[in-house]
């Protein structure tokens, strides 16, 4: 008993350090503000920059969109706002949040078909006390004023408990394989530290609720009749372990492309998103 009550600390402890790890440096960036002196495209197969209406020329050719930021990261929810609001021009959007548990989609409906206040918007939604919603206030408040739908793409609490105890393995082909798994391995090794999890059956627990996490907003994805769009950190929208893994084990004709968020230094890669959006600073 003892074991497990400090598996389970821990387990919070690692998950919450994995979000604060993907987000947190603030900037005053209003979407507005988003130019090519602040901020480049670029096509990560070919390396070319190209100007914003040509990019959003490119996404609305696709059925998902999978947009991976930094989380609490004023100039990536700008840009992210500035996408969303430029799609919706061109087409109905399903926006999956990471930050909003499925099970709250009842509230969301409910509160979108009687009405609701701003000031009363983030309760009424169910928003995890987890993630600052002054960070995403502007994004939740233009989707869910708009003929856009709001979907909550993450697990719930007792989903995650229920995992933590023990929860029949994923079915898939591309998603589950041992180079997928042994990849987020390290990804969390590295971020804590070996020292810091030394406890295989804790390792394994975060890999799978991070694959159960993955599966559940490819399935949001997947099943969407409109333009879909997710909203989730980098780490989930990773063509090599995340999200795009999960919609392919869908066996779907529906096609997608994946949107990286990051700052000047980063270097383009084709094997994680097919276009990253470079500011040149944090500040």
């Amino acid at each position: 008993m003892m074991l497990r009550n400090l598996m389970k600390f821990n387990l919070v402890f690692c998950l919450s350090f994995i979000f604060l790890f993907f987000g947190c440096a603030a900037s005053k960036i209003s979407p507005e503000s988003l130019n090519e002196q602040n901020l480049r495209i670029i096509n990560t197969r070919t390396k070319a920059a190209l100007n914003y209406d040509k990019f959003i020329n490119e996404l609305i050719k696709y059925d998902i969109v999978l947009i991976g930021e930094l989380h609490e990261n004023k100039a990536h929810q700008a840009a992210e706002l500035k996408i969303i609001n430029s799609l919706k021009k061109y087409k109905k959007l399903d926006v999956v949040f990471e930050m909003i548990s499925s099970d709250k989609q009842a509230k969301i409906d409910t509160a979108k078909a009687t009405g609701v206040s701003k000031n009363a918007l983030e309760n009424a939604i169910g928003w995890s006390k987890r993630w600052d919603y002054a960070f995403y206030q502007d994004l939740i408040e233009s989707v869910f004023y708009s003929d856009a739908n709001l979907i909550g793409g993450n697990l719930s609490k007792g989903e995650i408990d229920t995992i933590f105890n023990g929860a029949y393995p994923l079915n898939g082909h591309l998603s589950i394989t041992d180079e997928v798994r042994n990849n987020i391995k390290k990804i969390v090794t590295t971020m804590h530290g070996k020292d810091e999890i030394k406890d295989e059956r804790l390792l394994e627990a975060l890999v799978q609720i991070q694959q159960y996490k993955d599966r559940r907003m490819a399935d949001k994805l997947v099943h969407s009749k409109n333009l879909a769009v997710l909203i989730a950190g980098k780490f989930h929208t990773d063509k090599n372990i995340g999200v795009p893994l999960h919609i392919m084990d869908f066996d779907t004709d529906k096609k997608f492309i994946v949107v990286t968020l990051g700052y000047e230094g980063e270097e383009p890669n084709p094997q994680e998103a097919d276009f990253i959006l470079l500011f040149k600073d944090e500040k």
